[in-house]
């Protein structure tokens, strides 16, 4: 008879030219038992603003994907990729919709992941890195904007072509990267799950004190936060970045310096290779993660925007 017990199953939507968001998802997930990735492509080779591109995130498409994914019992199902940073996050919010209605299934997608990062970390002000055109970066601005996210400088590498997202290198985005942090953002955004700026999301914070959301881990985050499943990965090396990082020495490090300020630390850790912490100094950490979180609750504290996450079955 098959186990009853198996491992988390997170379905992921992914761009059929993106050739980096598996490899990296599982280098961030190191030798993880608890988690598994299970993927279907939709066809995606082009990014640009126009009709022929937009399309390519037609609804019907996504529905189709989830349906697949659903057959595979996932726990939750993502859309990773971006594109409803420049369509905007309704379109994301509705395609969730649809999805969960259509599969019983919990969804998310990269932009409504990075939205419920900046909500959960109180950033405010980024600095945004893609490989898109300048006007694809223009419509991002915007569209964060909205939601109250003021972007502070931006860097373009004028590509359009979906598969040579992953053949930038790291010192092609190392610059850029370093300039961005200079003027000290909240946070710096690499915007793209077929770009490897995981790779070197643990250089730049170290070398500039910015913390830095990596769209591939960021979607990842929020799929394992919603089954309340930690972040913490013994071989993920730096990739997740101090957004998902508690080094619980007695102060936290997130994606803000207001939340720094306030002392508040996510629900979850990430160690890097050779910490060893014990259990419970974890739960004390987290039980105290959870009382500040009621403290500022009823000190009205909370968040300006509604909360954004995954879609959830009506009760």
């Amino acid at each position: 008879m098959p186990t009853i017990d198996r491992p988390t199953r997170i379905g992921m939507i992914v761009p059929s030219s993106n050739t980096c968001l598996e490899p990296q998802t599982y280098r961030i997930l190191g030798d993880r038992r608890d988690v598994t990735i299970h993927s279907t492509r939709i066809p995606v080779t082009r990014i640009a603003l126009d009709d022929s591109s937009d399309k390519q995130f037609d609804s019907t498409v996504m529905r189709a994907a989830a349906e697949l994914l659903a057959t595979a019992n996932v726990d939750v199902i993502a859309w990773n990729g971006t594109s409803g940073s420049w369509l905007g996050a309704a379109h994301d919010h509705a395609m969730v919709q649809e999805i969960t209605e259509a599969t019983g299934i919990p969804a998310t997608t990269s932009t409504l992941a990075y939205l419920s990062a900046f909500e959960e970390f109180g950033t405010e002000r980024i600095g945004l890195f893609t490989p898109y055109t300048s006007d694809v970066n223009d419509a991002v601005i915007a569209s964060y904007a909205r939601e109250g996210i003021k972007t502070i400088d931006h860097r373009h590498l004028d590509l359009s072509d979906n598969e040579s997202f992953a053949r930038v290198t790291d010192s092609e985005m190392l610059p850029g990267s370093l300039e961005l942090a200079a003027a000290q953002p909240d946070a710096l955004v690499y915007l793209c799950t077929n770009l490897y700026g995981a790779n070197i999301t643990a250089e730049v914070e170290a070398r500039t004190g910015v913390p830095v959301l990596d769209s591939v881990a960021v979607t990842l985050w929020h799929a394992l936060s919603w089954r309340a499943h930690p972040c913490w990965t013994p071989s993920g090396g730096g990739c997740w970045g101090s957004f998902a990082a508690v080094p619980w020495t007695g102060s936290c490090r997130i994606a803000s310096r207001a939340r720094r300020r306030a002392n508040i630390c996510p629900p979850f850790a990430f160690f890097p290779r050779g910490t060893h912490v014990r259990k419970h100094s974890l739960q004390r950490a987290r039980n105290r993660w959870q009382q500040q979180r009621t403290r500022a609750a009823i000190r009205g504290s909370g968040s300006r925007r509604g909360r954004t996450g995954c879609s959830r079955l009506a009760s």
